[in-house]
């Protein structure tokens, strides 16, 4: 007779650590330490909320409960210890944990459990953000009768070998309150700054961002930091719109950059019309490979417009779908399939332009007429190339630096002529630079050298001139970065990059009111708000004595860039002008962590600014700090 195995309904929850490989491989022996903490803690928390720990191997951690409401109740309580936990912890060493909850039978043997509801509990662990709970419908419509909790619906999920798709659910607060946010805020690109609060939302991607780096090429890869959004709402009398990821529907899943590529060049086309209002690549990438709703998105990212579509590649024939839709209700306004050769792939993005404008009654200048029929380049081989480059550029990782730049070489060889292509391989210089994985001078002379060839052939494309701003105010070329950025607006109002140049010159200048008012445009196009941004906001905070202010946004920046010393450096000074001092060395450690040969005299001089009074006192607040 065969074996009969003990079968009941359990609430199981599955937790795992983020980034415990990363954490390991920069000290063990901490991130044990640390580990352990966190265990004991989630260990208590689960006992009170009548659970039991069934196994904790590594850094996971397996629990089973009498009921969803129990294992919910225990979910948020871990992760709000754990949040706490971390308030005082450098962003590059926080624990931060994923719990994933199902209810459903198990198989008991002993003190262990078996089964499918152990197995959807882990899957939709790996699915939720970092602090987050997922959870399934089944938990979901038990424990909302019984706890003040918001869910927000992810879909239908397919999950690696369970068989049928899971329903899943992102556990959120009941209400959300304002966490000392930002409080500029611009209404609308070409505003005024308002003084408005900043809701508290996780957001579904970030760039990673440095202090130099060009705001038009920063991206994501990977998780992004939560509630850095600014609260948006879309004007009525100013059309607005946003260019979701276009779909790879190719066989080939080494087709992304194409379908990635054609959704930046949609966008950058948009960007040009002076009546419209289009929000960068980074907030609509925030998005990529998402099930989302068309109300939410155009909700978050302050919108009424949303487009939408799919590329498919194969051989030398493309076909695009797009489909505009009205973000308050999701009605389809117009439709369009297309079907061409490759080589007119340039004129189909026309099309899809004009009938955009068309759509939305908007009138076109005679000049931006002719700026939406111009072409990066005749050459269709050249253009794939630039396409792979700027996949590899937008990874932002040292590894990707030498593969982009061998790429941008190749386009330009089949097109000597190819302004952006120029623009692109320059930029991989200026972000070595910036990051310092370079610091030779001779970096930045090759990427002024560079970004002067993109000017001499593309005079028209905002991206070249904005590029060329980053480079002047980085080489203390002020007034000429300042054109530069004029020009940049002036051809497309939807450059934020352009701003946030400006807004970098400003700061260089010690004009910081007009910085945060520059910054404050940037962010209105960009709502999931960029490292870089923050960054400059936060060193125009601090120049204005309003360091509670720096000290949040340097933590924003923090959260998506943890390497970047500059932002732990302008950290610690805050922290110890608000008489932190204990947060500020943390800091300074970190500064000595990842620039062990970090000297106040070169970094003071390697900073291009001419507020010198603000630096000689911020070189004064490092050294009291212990750094010389």
């Amino acid at each position: 007779m065969a074996e009969t195995f003990e079968r009941r309904l359990s609430a199981i929850l599955s937790a795992d650590v983020v980034g415990y490989s990363r954490l390991m491989a920069v000290d063990e022996e901490r991130t044990v330490r640390a580990l352990t903490v966190c265990r004991n803690d989630i260990q208590r928390l689960v006992g009170e909320s009548r659970g039991r720990i069934v196994d904790n191997p590594g850094d996971c951690i397996l629990a089973e409960f009498p009921s969803a409401t129990d294992a919910v109740r225990a979910a948020q309580a871990i992760q709000t210890a754990l949040a706490e936990r971390n308030s005082d912890v450098p962003v590059d060493q926080r624990m931060e944990f994923r719990i994933g909850i199902h209810l459903g039978e198990v198989i008991v043997e002993g003190e262990e459990i078996y089964g499918d509801g152990v197995n959807i509990a882990a899957r939709l662990e790996a699915l939720a953000a970092h602090g987050g709970v997922n959870v399934s419908r089944a938990v979901k419509d038990q424990a909302a009768r019984n706890l003040g909790l918001n869910y927000e619906d992810l879909g239908e999920k397919s999950l690696k070998n369970i068989p049928e798709p899971v329903h899943v659910y992102a556990v959120k607060p009941a209400s959300s309150g304002a966490d000392g946010a930002l409080p500029e805020k611009v209404d609308g690109a070409r505003g005024t700054v308002a003084r408005l609060g900043w809701r508290r939302r996780t957001v579904a991607a970030i760039a990673v961002a440095l202090v130099a780096a060009a705001a038009w090429l920063v991206s994501s890869e990977g998780d992004p930091p939560a509630d850095i959004s600014p609260d948006t709402a879309a004007s009525a009398s100013e059309p607005s719109l946003a260019v979701l990821p276009f779909a790879n529907m190719s066989d080939d899943p080494e087709q992304e950059y194409f379908a990635d590529g054609i959704t930046e060049d949609l966008i950058t086309d948009l960007s040009k019309v002076s009546a419209l209002l289009v929000i960068a690549r980074n907030s609509v990438f925030a998005y990529k490979g998402k099930a989302v709703k068309i109300e939410k998105v155009a909700a978050e990212l302050g919108v009424r417009y949303i487009l939408e579509g799919s590329v498919r590649k194969a051989g030398g024939r493309v076909r695009i779908t797009a489909q505009l839709l009205d973000g308050t209700n999701g009605h389809h306004l117009w439709a369009e399939r297309y079907d061409r050769e490759l080589t007119d792939i340039f004129t189909v993005q026309d099309e899809v332009t004009k009938r955009i404008v068309t759509a939305l009654e908007l009138r076109l200048s005679e000049a931006e007429h002719r700026r939406l029929t111009q072409v990066p380049t005749r050459n269709i081989e050249a253009y794939d190339y630039f396409l792979r480059g700027q996949a590899y550029l937008n990874r932002y990782a040292k590894d990707s630096i030498q593969p982009a730049r061998e790429l941008f070489a190749g386009a330009l060889e089949l097109d000597p002529e190819f302004a952006l292509a120029y623009a692109s391989l320059a930029m991989t210089y200026v972000g070595a630079w910036a990051i310092e994985w370079s610091t030779s001078p001779d970096v930045l002379e090759r990427a002024t050298e560079l970004v002067g060839k993109a000017l001499e052939l593309g005079g028209d494309d905002s991206r070249v001139h904005s590029l060329a701003s980053l480079i002047y105010g980085m080489t203390r070329h002020y007034e000429q970065g300042i054109a530069e950025a004029e020009r940049a607006l002036e051809l497309n109002p939807n450059d934020s990059g352009a701003y946030i140049a400006l807004g970098s010159i400003m700061n260089h200048l010690g004009r910081s009111d007009e910085a945060v008012e520059f910054l404050a445009k940037a962010l209105r196009l960009d709502p999931h708000a960029r490292p870089i941004a923050f960054f400059h906001i936060g060193i125009a905070y601090q120049a204005l004595g309003r360091d509670e202010e720096s000290i949040i946004a340097m933590r924003r920046c923090l959260e998506a860039a943890p390497e970047m010393a500059s932002a732990h450096l302008h950290l610690a000074v805050s922290y110890l002008r608000t008489g932190q001092e204990e947060a500020a060395r943390a800091e300074v450690a970190e500064v000595r962590r990842l620039q062990p040969g970090f000297s106040v005299a070169e970094f003071r001089e390697r900073i291009p600014a001419q507020a010198t009074d603000r630096l000689d006192r911020f070189a004064d607040d490092l050294r009291k700090l212990g750094l010389s």
